[in-house]
Parts: C-alpha cells; structure tokens; sequence
C-alpha cells in the first residue's frame, strides 16, 4: 500500500495445509482479486504519496520485508512484481544531489537470493504498451538479473506470469572444476551469464 505494508491478495502460505493446490488455478481468479484491491484502496491519497524518494524508500523497505517473510517457505519460489516504476536515483536535500538507489536495490536482490525467490518484473507504464519507463527499467532489470528472474516491459504481465510458471518447473546446477595442474592457490573470478 502506499503506507509500505502489504495487502494479501492471497496471504502467503503458513502451515503444510496451505500448500495444497487450489481447486480453481489462481491466476483463472486474479482479474477478480485485483478489482477487489483497487476497490479497497481507492480514494484520498496522502500528500507524501506524490514524493518518488519516498515511495521507493517505502516500496524497498516493503519488498525486503517480503523477502524476509519468503524465507520462512522452503525451495524455490518465484515472485512476478508489476510496478509502474521505481527509480534509480532519487532526489537528496538539495536540487543538485542525487541519492542513487543500486546499492539499495543489490541489498534487496540479496536478500532475495537468500530467501530463494526469483523476480519477475513487469515495468507497467499508466501511459500503456511502449510508452518510455526511464531509468526504472534499468533498476528492475538490476533486480531481476540478480535473482534469477526475469525482467519485461509494460504490458506483458500474462507472458511475465507464464514465464515464471514455466521457469518454476526446472532448475540447474552448474559446477566448474579447474585443472589441477593449473591451480595456483588463489581465487579467481568466474562469470556466468
């Protein structure tokens, strides 16, 4: 919500019971769950909501909150996140100083990895399909790229939520094994992408 706390949808699972499958597949109901949210938030905003500072700072902190809460559920988890932005920089004390927000969006990618979920992102823009996003992409892709997931532009929520189904059912594990003869005692960076 606009205050940074969260509003289920459909709560996160607690005991084995709420493990189980649903009788009607989720995402057949997700139109119907969506219009009972926008209904429930719908009206007066506070004056802070027109600040960007402050809602990334809200929105990072709610996410990290999450992250912490989907550690709890055991294996790999995936998490498709809509968003109509969250900037790279925000603005600081003064017009001239910028607060970049990386360092802030790797720590939450961080915490995300531990918990073992990946994120999808769905940079949904009010202007509609192709409609520029600025530098949020970039922070949405940083985010996605550093938990396994992946990152899309607006209007391809259904393709973002299929994606993350179909990557849910397969996972890989890759290993490197170096020739002894030339091991020199040291640590080397390796990259995988």
């Amino acid at each position: 919500t606009n205050l940074g706390t969260f509003y289920a949808v459909r709560p996160v699972p607690r005991t084995e019971a709420d493990f189980q499958p649903a009788q009607t597949p989720r995402t057949r109901q997700i139109r119907s769950l969506f219009d009972r949210l926008a209904r429930d938030f719908a009206g007066f905003r506070p004056i802070d909501d027109q600040d960007p500072g402050w809602r990334a700072q809200l929105t990072l902190q709610a996410l990290s909150q999450f992250a912490s809460q989907m550690s709890a559920i055991p294996g790999r988890k995936t998490l498709v996140w809509i968003t109509h932005r969250i900037p790279s920089a925000i603005p600081g004390i003064t017009e001239d100083q910028m607060i970049d927000l990386t360092p802030r969006v790797r720590l939450l990618g961080e915490a995300f990895v531990q918990s073992n979920t990946a994120v999808y992102t769905v940079a949904q823009s009010a202007a509609g399909a192709g409609a520029p996003m600025g530098y949020s992409v970039d922070t949405l892709r940083l985010l996605s790229d550093l938990t396994g997931g992946r990152a899309y532009a607006s209007d391809a929520i259904g393709s973002a939520i299929t994606d993350a189904m179909t990557d849910a059912r397969g996972s890989y594990v890759v290993g490197y094994y170096p020739k002894r003869q030339q091991s020199d005692g040291k640590f080397h960076k390796l990259r995988v992408t």
